[in-house]
């Protein structure tokens, strides 16, 4: 046999120290993910994100007028860091159900049922 030969039919790398003493086959794909292409559900996950993330957008630049209101009736720490935490997630949201979704367009790979 060729070492060309030899390393088709080796088994995959195994890993075993992972916490609970048990092993995987090493690497793995992200979640969702597989040959390099974005699962539907990702992609559902994605759009949803998307929206959900521009919601939250919308609705704290519709509030920011009032943020100093609040800020001078509950604390001024608590209602910046709210709204920093509030903006943080929702412009994550937003940003990875775009990338995803348009990732997902641009290269046209996409898996799962087929309709």
């Amino acid at each position: 046999m060729t070492s060309t030969e030899n390393r088709r039919q080796s088994p995959p790398a195994r890993r075993t120290d992972q916490h609970d003493g048990t092993s995987a086959t090493w690497p793995q794909p992200p979640i969702g993910e597989s040959d390099g292409g974005v699962d539907g559900v990702v992609i559902a996950r994605a759009v949803i994100a998307f929206v959900a993330g521009l919601a939250l957008l919308v609705l704290a630049f519709a509030n920011l007028d009032t943020v100093v209101e609040w800020a001078s009736k509950y604390g001024r720490v608590w209602v910046y860091l709210g709204f920093f935490l509030v903006m943080s997630i929702a412009g994550r949201l937003f940003w990875w159900g775009t990338d995803t979704v348009i990732g997902a367009a641009v290269t046209g790979r996409r898996q799962g049922p087929r309709q």
